[in-house]
């Protein structure tokens, strides 16, 4: 975060799992790419806002793509994680949220992406997040051919 001493700033790491039930193998080809999206919101406000976070991978990627998108940059590009409940949006693209690892396992069908997150970040229209307090936070996921979204 520009200006800010990267010690002085605290972080929640969280970890998502996925485990599939579908007998049929998720696929890992060049046309492939794994999206999962995150939103948060306070119980108190969370139907007239929610942050939304968006994690992609390529499917024959190694690793999730490295800064997670902020409904800003990605609201045009696909439908899923695009609801109308959440207004404003971020001013920015940025969202200070990173993947810090995490894989994928088609035969098994089991997905995992672990991910830092400012506390607070220096951006209008985001959430702050208190300790002790609670947060609703809603996941989606799926598996989409690049380019216009289709299910794959």
């Amino acid at each position: 975060m520009d200006g800010v001493d990267p010690y002085y700033v605290s972080y929640i790491k969280g970890k998502i799992e996925i485990q599939g039930t579908q007998v049929r193998r998720w696929t890992t080809s060049e046309t492939a790419q794994f999206r999962v999206c995150m939103e948060l919101g306070y119980p108190d406000s969370y139907n007239q806002f929610r942050e939304k976070i968006r994690f992609n991978r390529n499917g024959y990627s190694s690793k999730w793509d490295w800064t997670a998108q902020s409904e800003k940059s990605f609201l045009n590009d696909y439908t899923m994680c695009s609801y109308s409940y959440s207004n404003p949006l971020l001013s920015n693209g940025t969202n200070f949220v990173r993947s810090e690892g995490g894989d994928v396992n088609s035969d098994d069908l089991t997905m995992s992406l672990e991910f830092t997150r400012p506390f607070d970040i220096p951006v209008d229209d985001s959430i702050t997040l208190i300790a002790n307090d609670t947060i609703k936070v809603w996941l989606q996921w799926g598996i989409f051919k690049l380019g216009p979204e289709q299910n794959l």
